[in-house]
């Protein structure tokens, strides 16, 4: 909500500050870009045409990586593509020497 308000009106209010550097205002000017007093805050009609316009204010958890797929991340190296590659082929020489002694 924070940055879509400021991003929103600091071309019209004619801001100091470039565009995508919203977290460098200072306290003062974050204030008038959001048109709030300091020690009044917010009307209630104010709160709600925002909570309208924005949502809540919630912090929704970013879905986590799955177990499964972290185990097989966890093999995504060169050297355990390699070591697969010749597996199967270390076998067959392997299998076929003791073969051969009989």
């Amino acid at each position: 909500m924070f940055r879509g308000l400021i991003e929103g009106d600091m071309t019209a209010h004619g801001s100091t500050a470039p565009p995508n550097h919203w977290h460098h205002l200072h306290a003062e000017e974050v204030l008038r870009l959001l048109d709030v007093d300091l020690k009044a805050g917010l009307s209630a009609v104010e709160v709600k045409r925002r909570l309208e316009k924005f949502g809540p204010n919630v912090v929704r958890p970013r879905r986590g990586t799955p177990a499964w797929l972290k185990f097989l991340q966890q093999f995504n190296q060169p050297l355990v593509f390699i070591l697969l590659a010749f597996a199967p082929q270390g076998g067959i020489l392997s299998g076929s020497k003791r073969r051969c002694r009989g």
